[in-house]
C-alpha cells in the first residue's frame, strides 16, 4: 500500500469516526423530544425573580436611609432590558443600581438616559463589584485585591456634577 492510499484510508476513517461522533448523537437528539420550559415558563420565572430583587433592594434602600428619585425609579421600571439587567445583575444588585443612579448625577440625565444608556448600565453594573488595590498584581490588577466597603455616592453635587 502507498503512502497516498494509506493516508486516503486514514482520512476516510477519521470522516467516518467523525461522522458518527458528531451526527449520531445530534441524531439521538433530534428524535428525543426535550422537555425545557416553554418561552413563557422561562419569562415568567424572569419576571418573578426580577421583581423579588427590585422589592429587596428597594427595602434595603429603604432600611439604610436612601431616597431614589421617583423619576429616575421609573425610568428603570419602564425598559423592560433595563429593569432585567439592574435588578438581575448580581445577588445584590444595589450597588448597580446606586451606581447608575450616581452616573446620572455625575454626567446628566440625558447622557445617562438617552446618550450613552448601554454604557452606563455596563458600568453601573461592573463599577461597584471590581476589586480595589493600590498594588498593581503580577498578572491581574485585582489579585488579592478586595471589594469595595462603601456603596456608590449618590448625593446631589453641586452644580449637578461631582466635586473632586
Amino acid at each position: 500500500m502507498s503512502h497516498r492510499s494509506t493516508a486516503r484510508a486514514i482520512a476516510v476513517l477519521l470522516a467516518n469516526i467523525a461522522s458518527v461522533a458528531i451526527i449520531a448523537p445530534a441524531l439521538a437528539l433530534s428524535s428525543t423530544p426535550l422537555h425545557a420550559p416553554s418561552t413563557g415558563a422561562w419569562q415568567s420565572r424572569i419576571a418573578q425573580q426580577v421583581s423579588a430583587a427590585r422589592t429587596r433592594t428597594l427595602e434595603a434602600c429603604k432600611a439604610k436611609g436612601i431616597t431614589l428619585p421617583k423619576d429616575f425609579l421609573a425610568w428603570t421600571d419602564d425598559d423592560q432590558v433595563l429593569r432585567d439587567s439592574v435588578y438581575g445583575c448580581r445577588s445584590d444588585p444595589l450597588p448597580a443600581l446606586l451606581g447608575l443612579s450616581s452616573l446620572e448625577i455625575d454626567r446628566g440625565e440625558q447622557v445617562v438616559r438617552a446618550d450613552c444608556t448601554q454604557l452606563a448600565l455596563a458600568l453601573a453594573i461592573r463599577d461597584p463589584y471590581a476589586k480595589r488595590t493600590r498594588k498593581a498584581g503580577t498578572w491581574n490588577d485585582a489579585d488579592g485585591a478586595a471589594l469595595p466597603d462603601a456603596l456608590p455616592d449618590i448625593s446631589r453635587r453641586a452644580g449637578g456634577r461631582a466635586s473632586r
